[in-house]
């Protein structure tokens, strides 16, 4: 048997895995809806479904239609994943500057009493949210 060969089922199995987890009746998308969203004939769909190789166009189709979660199994025997192509839109700047508020804070509270009362932690914890979904949103754009 020639690893060829193995590749080759193994992609089919992941594309066969994709139309039964997220095709059809009762599940992500109907073949009806794949076939409108992508131009792709009904038909011909069911066959990629059984494992026809997908050419690369309508793959393109496809890919820009379903989950990422479908498209990373499309393509998880070429060792990548899929990605948004949009630029990163990270304020570092603002975020930068709500991590030195925050620090600030810290110091001004710890230095005017030595505890930080349940008033204070709170503000600070406000603070830890808003930065926690700034660097949230940056790490999203890394990975």
């Amino acid at each position: 048997m020639r690893d060829d060969d193995q590749f080759s089922r193994d992609v089919a199995d992941s594309q066969c895995d994709v139309f039964r987890l997220f095709v059809g009746k009762g599940r992500r998308i109907s073949y009806a809806a794949l076939a409108a969203a992508t131009r792709i004939p009904e038909g011909t769909l069911k066959t990629y479904a059984n494992g026809t190789a997908i050419p690369l166009h309508n793959l393109c189709r496809l890919l820009r239609v379903l989950p990422r979660d479908a498209g990373n199994m499309l393509i998880a025997q070429s060792g990548m994943s899929l990605t948004d192509s949009a630029e990163p839109n990270t304020d570092w700047l603002a975020l930068g500057e709500k991590a030195g508020d925050f620090a600030t804070k810290v110091i001004r509270y710890q230095r005017s009493g030595g505890v930080i009362d349940h008033v204070e932690a709170a503000d600070l914890r406000t603070n830890l949210r808003e930065m926690f979904a700034d660097g949230a949103g940056a790490m999203r754009e890394a990975d």
